[in-house]
C-alpha cells in the first residue's frame, strides 16, 4: 500500500512523503523541489515538468530514491545538448543510496562537477562506459550487483570506490584515473578487468579482495608507488608498466608478470602465490620474497597449497625465460620448479635466505649416486633417456610443449648459477652445481673421448671433488690393494740381505791380506703357502699406509713391491687431497 504523509525534516534533508508498505515506513528518497515527492513518485505531469526543466549541466539531487532504467534514460535524454553526438551533461550529481533496480545506463554521460554513489545499489548492469569525470567521483560502499563497465571512462580527479562490492564481473578496461584512485576493501567477487587502464597518480588496492582472477594487462602506472596489498585467485600484471620504484603486494594463488615493466625497481612480496617472471624488464635493483600480509581464507590457502605443490607462504616461482636478472634478489623464494633457460646474466642473479632447488631422485646405491640440488632443467633432460629413474618429465604445471634443454646449455645454466651462490657464500649449493655441470659436460655430444674418460675417472673417485666418502672408499681401496701386491709379491721371505766372501791373498812384499766383500743378496720370496701370516699381514698394510702419507717404513721390498709402493705414493695424496677439497666444498662459507 502506498499513501502520502506529512514531512517532518528535522533538518534534514526532506524525505519523500510517500508511505511504502507498513505505515509510517515512508520512502527514503530526498523530495523534489517544489513537491513532497522524491522523483521516482512524482505523477507523470510533475515529472514532465521536472525533466522539462533540466538542462545540460544541470545539477542532479535523487539521494535514497528508486530509479528504473526507463526513469535514467528519461534524466539522460534531459541534459543532452542538441549537438552531434549526443552526449548527456550533468553538473553536482548526488546518487547517494540510491537503488538502480534496472540497467542504469550512463553511457557517454559528461560529469562536469561532483559525482557521489556513495551506498548507492545497482541490481541490474550499470553501464558508465565512455564516460567523464570532470571532478571528483565517489562509489564509496556502493553495490554492484550484476556487471559494472567502465571501459574507457575517464576520471579527471579523485575515484573513490572504498569497500565497494562488485558482485559480478567489472570492466575498467582501458579507463583513464588522471589522479588517484582508490580502491581500498573493495570487493571483486568475479573477475576484474582493468587492461588498458592508465593510474596517472597512486592506485590503492590496500585491502582489496579479488575472489577470482584481476586483470591488470599492459595497464600503465606511470607514479604510482605501491600496488596492494590484496588477494585474488590469479593476479595478470603481464605486459603492465611501472615509471617508479614501486612494491606490489599480494596473496594469491597464481602471479603472472610477463613481459612487465618495472622501470624504477619493484619489490614484489607475494604469499602462496606460483610467480612467472618471463621477460620482465627490472629497470633497477628490485627482489622476489614472501609477504608477510595474509589475507585469504584458509579454504583458499589450502586449494592454493595444493595447485601448487608449494611446501608453505613462500612464492613458487616459475620461470625467468628472457629476463635480465641482473638487477633482481631472491630471498626465501621456492625454486624447485623455475625455469632457469633463456634467461640473462644469470650468474649476477643473488639468490639468498631459504630458497630451495629441487633435489635428484633418491637412489638405492646412496654412495655413488647422493641426493643433490640440481635446477628443473636437469629433470626433463635425465627423463629422456631414464624414464623409469624417477627424473620428472614435466612439471606439475606444464600447460604446453616446453624447449627441452640438452647438455651443453644445462652446463652453462649451472656454470653461472653457480658463480651466483659462491658470490653470494653458499658454497655448499655452488658445489652441487659444479657436480651437475660437469655431469652434463660428460654427457655432452661433443666431449672428446679422452676428455670423456677424464670426467669419468674424476666422477669415479670423488664425485667431481663434491663427494669426499668416493675419496676416501677409493684410499682404502688402494692401500687394500697395495697390501695385497705386497703380501703375495712384495714382501720377501726372512734371511739375509747380503753374503760376504773373504779372500787371502800375498801382496808383493811377500806377506798375506784378506779381502772380505758384501754381495746383496736378491729378495726371495717365501713358499706360497707361507706368504698369508699375520706378521706379513701386519707389515704390508703398514707399508700400504705409509706409502699414501709419504712415510719409508724402511722395510726391505722386491722389485715389485718397490714399482707398487711408487704408485701408491702418486695416487695417495691426490685422492687425501681430493677428500679435502670435497669437505671444504661442503664447509665453507
Amino acid at each position: 500500500m502506498t499513501t502520502t504523509d506529512s514531512v517532518d525534516t528535522g533538518g534534514k534533508p526532506p524525505r519523500c512523503a510517500i508511505i511504502v508498505g507498513e505505515p509510517g515506513n515512508r520512502c527514503p528518497g530526498v523530495q523534489v523541489a517544489g513537491v513532497d515527492h522524491c522523483l521516482a513518485h512524482l505523477d507523470p505531469t510533475q515529472l514532465d515538468t521536472f525533466l522539462s526543466e533540466l538542462s545540460p549541466g544541470a545539477d542532479l539531487d535523487v539521494r535514497y530514491t528508486t530509479l528504473d532504467s526507463e526513469l535514467i534514460n528519461r534524466l539522460t535524454q534531459a541534459v543532452t545538448p542538441p549537438e552531434s553526438p549526443p552526449r548527456p551533461q550533468l553538473g553536482r550529481a548526488d546518487f547517494r543510496g540510491a537503488t538502480f533496480t534496472g540497467g542504469a545506463y550512463f553511457t557517454d554521460t559528461t560529469f562536469t562537477k561532483n559525482t557521489s554513489f556513495d551506498d548507492a545499489t545497482f541490481t541490474e548492469n550499470a553501464y558508465f562506459s565512455r564516460t567523464t569525470f570532470a571532478l571528483h567521483a565517489s562509489f564509496d560502499d556502493a553495490t554492484f550487483t550484476k556487471n559494472a563497465y567502465f571501459r574507457d571512462a575517464t576520471f579527471t580527479k579523485n575515484a573513490h570506490f572504498t569497500s565497494t562490492t562488485f558482485t559480478k564481473n567489472a570492466h575498467f578496461t582501458s579507463t583513464t584515473f588522471t589522479k588517484n584512485a582508490h580502491f581500498v576493501g573493495a570487493t571483486f567477487t568475479n573477475n576484474a578487468y582493468f587492461d588498458g587502464a592508465t593510474f596517472t597518480e597512486n592506485a590503492s588496492f590496500a585491502r582489496t579482495t579479488f575472489t577470482n582472477n584481476a586483470y591488470f594487462r599492459g595497464t600503465i602506472f606511470p607514479r604510482c608507488e605501491r600496488l596492494g596489498p590484496l588477494t585474488a585467485d590469479r593476479l595478470d600484471v603481464r605486459g603492465a608498466q611501472f615509471g617508479v620504484a614501486v612494491v606490489v603486494e599480494a596473496e594469491a594463488g597464481e602471479v603472472s608478470c610477463q613481459r612487465a615493466r618495472f622501470s624504477g625497481g619493484v619489490e614484489l612480496r607475494f604469499r602462496h602465490s606460483r610467480v612467472d617472471l618471463a621477460e620482465v624488464l627490472f629497470g633497477a635493483a628490485s627482489s622476489l620474497g614472501p609477504s608477510a600480509t595474509a589475507l585469504a581464507t584458509e579454504a583458499q590457502v589450502k586449494s592454493w597449497r595444493e595447485k601448487n605443490s608449494s611446501i608453505d607462504h613462500r612464492p613458487v616461482l616459475m620461470s625467468l625465460r628472457g629476463t635480465d636478472v641482473s638487477e633482481l634478489a631472491l630471498t626465501d623464494v621456492d625454486l624447485r620448479w623455475c625455469r632457469f633457460a633463456g634467461a640473462h646474466h644469470l650468474d649476477k642473479l643473488r639468490i639468498e635466505g631459504d630458497s630451495p632447488f629441487p633435489q635428484s631422485p633418491r637412489r638405492v646405491r646412496a654412495l655413488w649416486h647422493p641426493r643433490r640440488q640440481v635446477i628443473f632443467e636437469e629433470h626433463p633432460w635425465r627423463a629422456r633417456w631414464k624414464p623409469t629413474s624417477g627424473w620428472l618429465a614435466s612439471e606439475p604445471f606444464d600447460t604446453e610443449q616446453v624447449e627441452q634443454v640438452g647438455p651443453n646449455r644445462l652446463a652453462a645454466l649451472y656454470r653461472s648459477l653457480r658463480k651466483a651462490l659462491e658470490d653470494g657464500k653458499n658454497e655448499a649449493n655452488a658445489g652441487d652445481f659444479y657436480f651437475g655441470e660437469q655431469e652434463a659436460r660428460r654427457r655432452a655430444a661433443g666431449t672428446s673421448p679422452v676428455e670423456r674418460a677424464v670426467l669419468w675417472a674424476y666422477w669415479l673417485i670423488s664425485g667431481y671433488g663434491q663427494r669426499a666418502s668416493r675419496a676416501v672408499t677409493a684410499l682404502v681401496g688402494v692401500v687394500a690393494v697395495l697390501a695385497v701386491v705386497l703380501i703375495t709379491c712384495g714382501l720377501p721371505a726372512a734371511g739375509p740381505t747380503s753374503q760376504l766372501t773373504t779372500v787371502t791373498r800375498v801382496t808383493p812384499g811377500g806377506g798375506q791380506e784378506t779381502v772380505t766383500t758384501s754381495t746383496d743378496v736378491a729378495p726371495q720370496l717365501p713358499p706360497g703357502n707361507a706368504r698369508w701370516t699375520l706378521d706379513r699381514v701386519d707389515t704390508s698394510v703398514r707399508v700400504a699406509l705409509g706409502a699414501v702419507v709419504f712415510r719409508d717404513a724402511g722395510q726391505k721390498l722386491t722389485t715389485a713391491g718397490i714399482w707398487t709402493v711408487m704408485v701408491a705414493r702418486f695416487v695417495g695424496p691426490i685422492l687425501l687431497a681430493l677428500a679435502a677439497l670435497a669437505v671444504r666444498a661442503r664447509v665453507k662459507r
